[in-house]
């Protein structure tokens, strides 16, 4: 399956537009006060960017399950963020799917 974050593929064509699809995929809570700090200013520790990539994988394999489930073969306008608040933090992907 492609996925790309632009809303062309060049040597393909869009037959079909099936529609946004997204995934979020939680990565963990800050262990403690300092730990939350850290993740405001945007300081990270080895183990929260392996977090990351992780998450960053299985929200990738979520979205192109859910792209093949629609009868897609490609995944275009792919956005992408890690969000975080006092709940946790996410990683998010948004975009449309296209046959």
């Amino acid at each position: 399956m492609k996925v790309s974050t632009t809303a062309v593929l060049d040597g393909f064509r869009v037959c079909d537009y099936l529609g946004p699809i997204g995934a979020d995929v939680p990565i963990g809570r800050a262990k403690n006060g300092f730990d939350a700090i850290k993740q405001q200013i945007g300081l990270r520790s080895a183990a929260q960017h392996t977090s990351i990539d992780v998450a960053r994988e299985k929200a990738l394999a979520l979205l192109e399950a859910r792209a093949e489930s629609l009868g897609a073969n490609a995944v275009i306008g792919l956005q992408v963020s890690v969000a975080g608040n006092a709940r946790g933090t996410r990683y998010r992907t948004r975009s449309g799917s296209m046959r």
